[in-house]
């Protein structure tokens, strides 16, 4: 869960601490997709599931989410993977080669050799009627491809995956274990 609270502008442009919060939901998103440990079983068709991964995110929000997130860059240039997490279902692409923030960028970085994540997200987005007006949004990652500088790995809404493939994910998982590791050590 990620309660995001701070925020300098209310149009969702770019702004540090709009950036910062966006860096909270794209390193979820990647721990989401990447760390959780994978409990294989054989299917009666040869394939491999994952049997023990439900991939949630509730984040919540003192408002309204595009009074928190930057949905452009400084250029002016939307990110569209923010603005598709907060509602409906969605496909998500978090692409570093077009990150422009060094924040975002540091995120990255600690995932390993991360080239593409592309998710199929479905987000359900639920307003309180408390004074306050906090929204929540509940994001489910549904199935997602990751593609690193050794391969691609896919993943579909019910588990299943190929053998061949899973090599790339287990790496990324070491690498990006191996790099948290080590910040800690720092």
């Amino acid at each position: 869960m990620k309660l995001i609270r701070n925020y300098d502008k209310k149009d969702g442009s770019e702004n540090k601490q709009g950036v910062i919060n966006n860096g909270y939901l794209l390193d979820s998103l990647l721990r989401l997709s990447i760390l959780p440990k994978i409990e294989i079983a054989q299917k009666n068709s040869g394939e491999l599931k994952n049997n023990s991964v439900g991939r949630y995110l509730l984040h919540v929000y003192l408002g309204e989410p595009d009074q928190f997130l930057a949905y452009k860059d400084q250029k002016g240039d939307e990110r569209l993977w923010v603005k598709n997490l907060i509602e409906g279902e969605q496909n998500v692409e978090l692409e570093p080669a077009r990150e422009k923030s060094g924040h975002l960028l540091a995120i990255y970085s600690k995932y390993g050799n991360v080239v593409l994540l592309k998710m199929s997200i479905r987000s359900i987005k639920i307003k309180s009627f408390m004074k306050k007006g906090i929204t929540f949004v509940l994001s489910k990652i549904n199935s997602f491809q990751l593609k690193t500088n050794e391969g691609m790995y896919n993943e579909n809404e019910f588990g299943s995956f190929d053998q061949s493939q899973y090599s790339v994910l287990k790496n990324a998982r070491n690498q990006s274990l191996f790099n948290v590791k080590s910040n800690q050590n720092t």
